[in-house]
């Protein structure tokens, strides 16, 4: 019989408990690399897609440094919802099928001469046709209209977390022509065990933070970013003991990635870009017959994400409201005028 569950507090046994530094991190859009070339005459040739770009570097994110696994919780478990009945306390019953996820999950690198990290982050936000007349009409071309949303998630493609086990005993990893393959002191690399592959969907950087300069300091550059997602989901590997098996399983396997609000503003029937108060305004104008009294209570409530080109401040008690409400009036034809 196999040793018992939690053995390893008290005596030698085959299961480990995780380690922290037993990680590695896959995304596939570190994968890509400028890939243009420099002929004899100085005439530069692009040898990537329409952007220059080809996925000749590793996605294995070998500089990550830390980062968050997900998680979840209930919002409904703490002190202010148990109620007292019959002379005990009462829990109100968990939200379980709305548990709230974890996020942002924060992850620390290092910052390499090559491959280039702070490229390749420049890089993604350039495929979006940011600041990029050149790049914004290959977006254009690639997604067959104005998406630069699509182009983004496209780009960044899959996040994977890798959780390691222990090197098992005797399985060493091989090169190409099978010769064992040894480390700096000539030892033979074991291979390690993956015991859960968490896999983030639709994940993007919420901040990127390129890192901090100092003369006083031998550190080393640090990037941080902020990852945001909709979902995960987690394939826990197969763990075989004497007595008992637990195969390999995904969990979460039926979600459904859906489809996203835009991040970027989208554009009205003249083509030109809406603000996120016109996008605000034509929301509630579609919703309720009326829209564009809500829409300017939300705005004096600075609840209207944005701000408008050229608008007065929200007027501060004992302003005079009449005038206020006058311009108010004047950026709502504004609106209905930008929106026509």
């Amino acid at each position: 019989m196999s040793a018992p569950k939690g053995a390893f507090w008290t005596k030698a046994s085959s299961f480990q408990p995780k380690a922290q530094f037993r990680f590695f991190v896959t995304i596939d859009g570190l994968a890509l690399e400028d890939d243009r070339s420099i002929g004899a005459s100085g005439l530069v040739t692009n040898r990537g897609d329409s952007f220059a770009d080809s996925p000749k570097d590793t996605n294995i994110v070998w500089y990550a440094k830390t980062i968050d696994k997900p998680g979840y919780q209930f919002v409904d478990v703490y002190p202010e919802n148990y109620y007292p009945y019959g002379g005990e306390n009462v829990l109100k019953a968990p939200a379980v099928r709305t548990p709230i996820l974890k996020m942002p999950l924060k992850m620390t690198l290092v910052d390499p001469t090559y491959p280039n990290l702070t490229r390749k982050l420049l890089r993604w936000l350039r495929r979006t046709g940011y600041n990029d007349d050149t790049a914004r009409q290959a977006m254009l071309a690639r997604q067959g209209g104005d998406r630069p949303e699509a182009e983004f998630f496209q780009t960044i493609g899959k996040v994977r977390i890798y959780q390691l086990g222990p090197s098992e005993k005797n399985q060493v990893l091989l090169d190409k022509q099978g010769v064992p393959k040894l480390d700096a002191d000539g030892s033979p690399i074991l291979a390690s065990n993956t015991l859960e592959v968490w896999t983030l969907h639709q994940a993007y950087p919420a901040r990127v933070d390129f890192g901090t300069l100092d003369y006083s300091s031998s550190d080393l550059v640090e990037v941080q970013i902020d990852w945001v997602y909709t979902n995960f989901t987690c394939e826990m590997k197969s763990i075989r003991t004497e007595d008992n098996n637990e195969i390999d399983f995904t969990y979460f396997q039926d979600f459904t990635p859906s489809e996203l609000e835009k991040p970027f503003a989208s554009t009205g029937k003249d083509g030109t870009s809406l603000s996120p108060c016109q996008r605000r305004l034509k929301k509630y104008k579609d919703i309720t017959s009326k829209g564009k009294e809500d829409f300017l209570a939300l705005k004096r409530n600075q609840d209207c994400i944005g701000k408008l080109g050229g608008e007065t401040p929200d007027p501060e008690p004992g302003d005079d409201s009449n005038q206020v409400e006058e311009t108010e009036a004047a950026k709502e034809e504004n609106l209905e005028g930008d929106e026509e």
